[in-house]
């Protein structure tokens, strides 16, 4: 794991260095990018051999919609439309982690998030609605499909939540907060891209996601290696 992540901050590295210098290197970008989430796959494929359940084959799905999303995002420059299917590609992902988290685990270690505390699991969709409240205004046509990306990831947040007492600590904190930055990358990018230029944007955006990316990963790995599903 520890040689892997080093690869993996490598491949942040080349993905950052690509942002910050795009003239004098125009072909990074279609390098480290497709490589973030598809050395993830490969981690969790090594890492998993002989496992064969239905988490690991949501996540293993979740991750290549994501992978798909990454790539279409590269082209929305040329082509407004990308934006859209990366947008598509991406809350297709967020389903198939959703159904992830939501599979059950033999050994629960206490009684649900939900179940305990009841006004956490409002604190997602309250997130958003303030969002998409701040945004509604300058989504033109994309409203609608805004709104349902938006409440889409806020299920991904509040399913991940939902995953206390179920899972492994090490696991649960993983996938929270990779289910976290998730939500914080997201954001940071529809500001960006609707409301105003966020100061050191495409740095942040990147930054939050190839953790995202990475804490979900290897609090999955955890489940795996510790329970059957």
């Amino acid at each position: 794991m520890k040689r892997f992540t080093l690869i993996f901050l490598v491949i942040a590295a080349a993905e950052l260095l690509a942002i910050y210098n795009n003239f004098m290197y125009p072909w990074l970008e279609y390098i480290s990018k497709p490589l973030i989430v598809l050395s993830l796959i490969i981690l969790l494929l090594q890492q998993t051999k002989g496992m064969n359940n239905r988490f690991k084959r949501w996540i293993l799905i979740a991750l290549f919609f994501s992978w798909l999303g990454d790539i279409l995002l590269m082209f929305t420059e040329g082509n407004e439309n990308f934006f859209l299917l990366g947008l598509v590609s991406f809350l297709t992902s967020h389903i198939f982690y959703i159904v992830a988290f939501t599979v059950p685990v033999h050994k629960p270690f206490d009684v649900p998030l939900y179940k305990k505390h009841t006004w956490l699991m409002i604190l997602p969709y309250a997130y958003a609605f303030y969002i998409f409240s701040e945004l509604k205004g300058d989504l033109g046509d994309l409203a609608l499909p805004v709104l349902i990306y938006v409440a889409v990831i806020s299920t991904m947040l509040a399913v991940a939540m939902n995953r206390y007492g179920k899972v492994n600590t090490s696991s649960y904190n993983w996938i929270l907060f990779g289910a976290l930055a998730f939500v914080a990358s997201d954001s940071i990018l529809a500001i960006d891209k609707f409301h105003h230029d966020v100061d050191y944007g495409r740095y942040l955006i990147m930054l939050t996601y190839m953790f995202a990316q990475f804490s979900i990963t290897r609090g999955a790995i955890q489940q795996l290696k510790e329970y059957s599903a």
